[in-house]
């Protein structure tokens, strides 16, 4: 990992991406029925789960703005969100016209907010810039390549820069994150996603399941988790481990488990352990 400032803002970034790509595909809802659910009961009431998270008594308003506030919590908390969305929820596009520098173009991480008809009516996450072609993903839009401020869905999209007048970019200091980036996750979400993020685990579900239900196989995730995101980088390994003796062995020698017999154990009755334990200690290992 890289330890240095523009490092861990790149971390956070990539973090808050991340989350909202997971979101692409949610289909706004007919009224408060399947909000957590993401094509079911669709509609065009502007009904969400978003709304459910962060301001329940504003379902039925358009939704833009709550998704990119609903993607900063879930990516850093609601604090650290107030604290770079320089207020809370933001809701409201115009809003951040008043607290940010308003930049003419984008970076990746910016918050876009779209102008039309003389007013900032749209907002979204912008995720990629090449030279003057940006891209974003937005709530409450649909597909296409045109600024769509009331769709009914969360999208990814692209535009050109220079076709978009008035079109201004808001630059949160990513910065102010960096005690969420580095400090130990201790929530099964965010241990879950930052090993699911490094391809450790891929199956979210069925870790967060395993993480809730068993202490001791959330307290090698949790460990695991904060091992790989403060080792220096650079680490070779010649081959992969296969054997349980061997594994156990080098993730005790790394401090990440203590109780070996336990842990043998562990992995040799159940599969999904020994995978975990394996591909872990293959990453600890190669990077």
């Amino acid at each position: 990992m890289d330890n240095s400032k523009g490092g861990l803002i790149m971390s956070a970034i990539d973090k808050l991406i991340q989350i909202a790509s997971d979101e692409v595909g949610y289909l706004e809802k007919r009224n408060n029925s399947n909000l957590y659910n993401k094509t079911a009961n669709a509609g065009s009431n502007n009904y969400t789960k978003y709304w459910q998270d962060i301001k329940p008594s504003y379902q039925g308003q358009p939704w833009c703005a709550c998704f990119v506030t609903w993607c900063f919590v879930k990516a850093f908390g609601e604090d650290m969100a107030w604290k770079l969305l320089k207020h809370y929820p933001y809701v409201y596009c115009p809003t951040m016209a008043g607290l940010f520098t308003l930049h003419a173009n984008p970076k990746r991480g910016d918050i876009v907010i779209f102008k039309h008809g003389g007013e900032f009516t749209h907002t979204g996450i912008v995720t990629g810039v090449d030279g003057d072609y940006f891209t974003t993903i937005e709530g409450n839009t649909s597909g296409g390549s045109t600024i769509i401020a009331n769709g009914g869905a969360v999208c990814r999209k692209g535009y050109y820069n220079s076709n978009l007048p008035g079109t201004k970019f808001c630059r949160p200091e990513y910065g102010l994150a960096e005690a969420v980036t580095v400090s130990e996750y201790t929530e099964a979400n965010d241990i879950v996603w930052e090993l699911g993020h490094r391809g450790i685990v891929s199956d979210s579900d069925l870790w967060l399941k395993y993480c809730k239900k068993d202490t001791n196989v959330y307290w090698f995730c949790r460990k695991l988790c904060q091992y790989v995101r403060t080792k220096p980088t650079g680490e070779t390994a010649d081959r992969e481990y296969t054997d349980v003796g061997e594994i156990i062995w080098d993730l005790s020698y790394r401090g990440i488990i203590s109780d070996t017999a336990l842990w043998t154990d562990y992995m040799k009755r159940d599969t999904n352990v020994y995978w975990l334990l394996r591909k872990g200690l293959h990453y600890c290992r190669t990077h």
